[in-house]
């Protein structure tokens, strides 16, 4: 049973809706166990959409409810999930799972595994939060990492390296078939005509570095005056941007979040990731597969699915001008263009290849559970 908090169809919560698609049927039964709060949930819709068997933790927030007694509850109802449900294996997703679902499958005798897709840490309560996450890591059972760099991290916070084993992100390529651009996408835009249309499709957050992004597209407007830049994504920083840099001679589009994005990949000319931090994005590997090239920031696994100058162009992060000296010179030279653009189709295709992926996370249940049967058989032993 996974285990995350999720609302809409963000990276983690699509690798999770993924593995329960490629998880095969006869070596295990899969559900997806998802905190609510009421009111519309998308993804819950996306996994029902599926055939994903989905179990609902009902929350509610309310100021004469503690802290503690929500967790309490939770912890609770995890622990019945597992009981009534007859899971074997809890696999959870961000530090909130992590925390409920380490408890609830402890006080019912189950293994569990975490995945750690990244950290935000741009405020005093982010920081405590990837504390709380990395302390629940250590008592996991197993603990996976979506890149070698977050490995590495996890190991130097003092996670031990016996329990930790990378598992790349990953797609489903055949999801992002290429496409012609989409012409009704560029109307509703007001975009016809604009050229070239740079992407930026993430959470508009600080850590995610969109105001190096908007002052680096000022100089390369000096050079491409009618270049649009787009961002697709919500966050803590939506409506700052938008005040900020909303208003610039129409240039810089906000659309919000968007469940698919690949009628945005369709349009764009380049795609640029300036983050300040990352596990492993996904969305690397999303507009790679559709033949976009990514110049993004060498924070994290980043430089594990962009190759430098081969697939796509990295810079150091929070530099706005090498940002814009890498944009341009992409946009500027189509000879090196389109090969980038051929290489990461072909790398993302070779390298990350989803069913792949499973199958190496089913090889770390399999281990795990063989581990759970040799301990139920010495206890019937006793």
């Amino acid at each position: 049973m996974h285990l995350l908090d999720a609302d809409h169809l963000s990276g983690p919560a699509k690798t999770v809706l993924n593995s329960c698609r490629f998880t095969e049927n006869g070596r295990y039964v899969k559900s997806v166990a998802v905190f609510d709060q009421g009111g519309k949930n998308r993804y819950v819709e996306d996994l029902v959409g599926r055939g994903v068997r989905v179990f609902g933790i009902e929350e509610r927030k309310s100021r004469s409810v503690s802290k503690f007694y929500s967790l309490f509850k939770n912890i609770g109802a995890v622990r019945r999930l597992i009981l009534e449900q007859r899971v074997d294996l809890v696999h959870t997703h961000g530090y909130k799972a992590d925390v409920i679902g380490y408890l609830a499958s402890k006080m019912t005798g189950r293994k569990i595994v975490t995945t750690q897709h990244g950290y935000i840490e741009n405020s005093a309560q982010a920081i405590f939060y990837r504390w709380l996450a990395i302390a629940t890591a250590k008592r996991m059972d197993r603990v996976i990492a979506v890149s070698d760099a977050m490995r590495n991290r996890l190991m130097g916070y003092g996670v031990p390296a016996e329990k930790v084993v990378t598992i790349r992100n990953a797609i489903v390529s055949e999801d992002y078939a290429s496409r012609g651009r989409d012409r009704e996408l560029l109307e509703r835009l007001h975009l016809v005509g604009r050229t070239p249309i740079i992407g930026c499709i993430g959470r508009i957050s600080p850590e995610k570095g969109q105001r190096d992004l908007c002052d680096a597209f000022r100089e390369v407007r000096k050079r491409y005056p009618k270049a649009c830049l787009v961002f697709v994504g919500k966050g803590p920083e939506l409506e700052d941007l938008k005040s900020r840099y909303g208003g610039y001679e129409e240039a810089i589009v906000f659309v919000g979040h968007q469940a698919d994005v690949k009628s945005f990949v369709s349009i764009f000319d380049l795609h640029v990731l300036p983050s300040y931090t990352e596990g492993l994005p996904n969305v690397v590997l999303e507009t790679g597969c559709m033949g976009v090239v990514t110049v993004g920031t060498a924070v994290g696994g980043t430089p594990e699915c962009i190759i430098d100058r081969v697939t796509g162009l990295l810079v150091q992060p929070g530099r706005a001008d090498e940002l814009a000296r890498a944009i341009t010179l992409v946009l500027g030279d189509e000879d090196l263009k389109g090969k980038l653009e051929r290489n990461a189709m072909e790398f993302v295709k070779k390298e990350f290849n989803f069913r792949k992926r499973v199958e190496k996370m089913m090889g770390l249940y399999d281990v795990l559970w063989t581990d759970a049967k040799r301990l139920i058989h010495s206890q019937d032993l006793g």
